[in-house]
């Protein structure tokens, strides 16, 4: 069984009045108000639950392995990290009245989400006790529900400075929670999985490369696929070739990526904040300076030929109709393409590539620009959308 219930969630904050969004928005959950998603596919989650390695925090799909992290949980989900550690020990006497407040007379937790999501609904007041009442419901239906079900009095602990709720790593929590969660059910095989498995259902969907506009790239997934999208996606995978299918595109560029074999000496450094070429040694392909090491192809000396390529490519394309798998193949590689300018995320490299797959006339002037020119046409366009250009 899985704990995780996005429908009870999104049930509940569709009813919140403004003034309830505001507060919500103002602690850095604003995005999970937009929650598009309410089924998790058992079939679909139980499939990618048995492809995740807890040990490694990898998943294969599709023939290929990538390692995931709490940046892809914040770029998936919408949730962020501010920057502080979530502390969930502390003394008994730090929570007491809040405890009171939120616990009643139970003694550790709180069971029937039913009844919280009811208080939630019911409270008319946008206070400090709706704010943490809040982001007990989000934890429990959520973002790191436990095997039980229930939400235990620990999480009162980083919600007793409602300030600060904010500041707190939220991503990284859930993300390991969610690690762990699923490596005590490898582990134990127990009966009901905690943590968010909605996470990986929406970086699953969000990873596939499949050549039509199903949903807005530009878009958070949490608000970009529902009910409708997912429907249309899942059956353009049995189309061709299945879950299990090697056929069915994955974007590489997407998140880091874990090479099959070693035959180069570079490698890309990738922090949340830039990417730079880098070149090492093979005995330190791990980490360098707490940053990550992602195996990448020399591209400096090729990268000049695979414009030229690629623009022909386009030339081609834009006086005839293309078929789904050449607009993947596509779309695969103007990610690549695009992950070498200076400066940008890979979220900011993908979100920019999958707009610009959906106007090739864009795309073309886009191949024609100078590096710098490249860089500020991005930005532009992640910030405004086409209209602002």
């Amino acid at each position: 069984m899985l704990r995780c219930r996005p429908k009870l969630f999104k049930d509940v904050v569709s009813k919140f009045s403004v003034e309830k969004k505001v507060a919500v928005e103002e602690m850095g959950f604003g995005l999970l108000l937009k929650l598009q998603c309410e089924q998790l596919q058992l079939g679909l989650c139980g499939w990618l639950i048995d492809r995740f390695d807890p040990s490694k925090s990898s998943i294969e799909v599709h023939g290929k392995r990538f390692n995931l992290g709490p940046t892809d949980f914040e770029n998936i989900m919408g949730v962020k990290d501010g920057g502080h550690d979530v502390e969930i020990r502390g003394s008994k006497a730090d929570i007491q009245e809040l405890k009171n407040i939120h616990f009643g007379r139970s003694r550790h937790r709180i069971s029937g989400m039913s009844k919280m999501a009811e208080k939630l609904k019911e409270k008319k007041n946008v206070d400090d006790t709706f704010r943490v009442r809040f982001v007990l419901f989000a934890l429990a239906t959520l973002l790191c529900p436990s095997i039980s079900g229930d939400l235990t009095e620990k999480y009162l602990h980083p919600l007793r400075d409602i300030d600060g709720i904010k500041l707190k790593n939220w991503a990284t929590f859930s993300f390991n929670y969610l690690v762990e969660g699923l490596g005590t059910f490898k582990k134990k095989n127990t009966s009901c999985i905690s943590g968010c498995v909605l996470f990986l259902k929406l970086f699953y969907f969000d990873l596939v490369v499949h050549g039509r506009t199903f949903v807005n790239r530009s878009l958070t997934p949490i608000v970009a696929w529902g009910e409708k999208e997912e429907v249309k996606l899942v059956e353009w995978i049995e189309e061709n070739g299945g879950f299990n299918g090697l056929d069915i595109a994955v974007a590489y560029d997407r998140i880091s990526s874990i090479p099959i074999s070693v035959d180069e000496d570079e490698v890309v450094a990738v922090s949340n904040d830039h990417t730079e070429l880098a070149t090492v040694e093979p005995q330190s392909q791990q980490k360098t300076n707490g940053i990550t090491l992602v195996y990448k192809c020399r591209a400096s000396a090729r990268f000049e030929n695979s414009v030229v390529t690629l623009r022909n490519d386009l030339a081609t394309l834009h006086t005839k109709t293309i078929d789904d798998k050449a607009a993947a193949e596509l779309e695969a590689k103007l990610g690549s393409e695009m992950s070498k300018i200076e400066g940008l995320t890979y979220w900011q490299v993908f979100q920019a590539t999958n707009i610009l797959t959906t106007n090739y006339d864009l795309l073309k002037l886009f191949l024609l620009m100078s590096e710098q020119s490249k860089k500020t046409f991005v930005l532009n366009l992640l910030e405004h959308g086409t209209h602002g250009l």
